[in-house]
């Protein structure tokens, strides 16, 4: 990365976190939690003042030049002066300073707030917030409406369907399941007996009424995301939800979990909040189908130098960090620079990042790799 960095904050992806872990050493990193102007004490100007003199006596105390030190930290002073942190900001930030320059990164996700230094940016209280996909929709399902929602990078919007989409069951032209009631005796020979007679309950008859209506709007509304795979999190009270991902076979409908209740009662707000929590009990199960298969594995190194070698290398598939609470990474991050070393590496050269329960990790472990040969 060179001089020319940008330092206009950019959204935390997996890419731009990846782009960040170039950076040389030193690196100053500083982390924000959200901040809204007028909260009082503790404010986010306050603080960073407070925690550059602690990063320029750390810096002293490893024999930095005060004009090192002093060109290192000019972006961050810069941006202070400008009131740049004044207007507040909803989710977290964190900013890297490196002497090829300066990054800022935007989450939505929680990292805590303090700073760490070191010859790699310290990446580790990020990775939580990349457990949820960068883009994924909520599909609001119900008989009489339909809505479609993009979630990206902690925005929610509303997406426009066209006309083509019917706004209810009763408005789709799919027809009459065939389910017809056939009592009648016909006349002749066959008179008082049945022939081909099929029973069905009107309730019957509007479940699959439901479910033909819920096919098309799968169908047509893949039709508008492709090419995109993105996930979708379905809204809408138990049954119609149950009976959409039922009768889905176009769109990646999430498996399991829902935002239960009607849509309709429901604000983009709550809309995106409850996505994220069924998300994340998504993502939590397949970190754990993950983990298994890891225990099993022949092919992994559980010891933080193997890793680190076999990071550089290019040989490491997954990584599975013991997962901390928010801001715990921070709190310690002086006994976490080898571990961070291990987690910069593997980003580096591609490696999938797997935050993992302990109780899912190989007793007295933190880190352990999977490899790719």
């Amino acid at each position: 990365m060179t001089s020319s960095v940008s330092i206009e904050a950019r959204a935390l992806t997996k890419e731009t976190l990846k782009e960040v872990t170039r950076l040389g050493g030193p690196c100053v990193s500083i982390f924000f939690a959200p901040y809204a102007p007028g909260s009082g004490a503790g404010a986010d100007p306050v603080w960073l003042a407070n925690a550059l003199d602690e990063i320029r006596n750390s810096l002293q105390g490893h024999h930095f030049e005060d004009a090192e030190i002093a060109r290192l930290l000019r972006p961050v002073e810069d941006l202070a002066a400008r009131g740049e942190l004044s207007r507040g900001h909803a989710g977290g930030e964190a900013w890297f300073l490196a002497p090829e320059g300066m990054a800022r990164l935007a989450t939505t996700g929680e990292t805590g707030r303090g700073f760490a230094l070191g010859q790699q940016p310290f990446v580790l209280p990020l990775l939580g917030a990349l457990t949820l996909p960068e883009e994924y929709y909520v599909l609001g399902v119900a008989k009489r409406d339909v809505a479609l929602f993009r979630c990206a990078h902690g925005t929610i919007a509303k997406v426009p369907l066209p006309d083509s989409i019917p706004a209810g069951f009763e408005a789709n032209g799919a027809g009459d399941p065939a389910t017809e009631r056939d009592n009648r005796a016909p006349s002749g020979s066959e008179g008082g007996r049945l022939r081909s007679v099929r029973f069905s309950t009107a309730e019957e008859e509007s479940t699959e009424r439901l479910r033909q209506y819920f096919k098309l709007l799968d169908r047509k509304i893949a039709a508008i995301l492709e090419p995109s795979q993105a996930p979708v999190v379905l809204a809408g009270v138990h049954y119609e939800a149950a009976e959409f991902r039922h009768s889905a076979e176009s769109l990646n409908v999430i498996a399991e979990g829902a935002v239960d209740g009607a849509f309709h009662d429901r604000t983009p707000a709550e809309l995106l909040a409850k996505s994220a929590e069924v998300l994340r009990g998504h993502q939590a199960a397949v970190v754990a189908g993950l983990a298994r298969a890891m225990r099993e594995s022949a092919r992994r190194l559980d010891n933080t130098t193997e890793i680190l070698r076999a990071s550089l290398e290019g040989r490491v598939w997954r990584l599975f960090l013991t997962a901390e609470p928010a801001g715990e990474w921070l709190r310690s991050w002086t006994s976490q620079i080898e571990l961070n070393r291990v987690a910069v590496e593997a980003i580096r050269h591609g490696a999938e990042i797997c935050l993992t329960p302990a109780s899912e990790m190989p007793a007295g472990t933190r880190a352990v790799a999977t490899l790719r040969y």
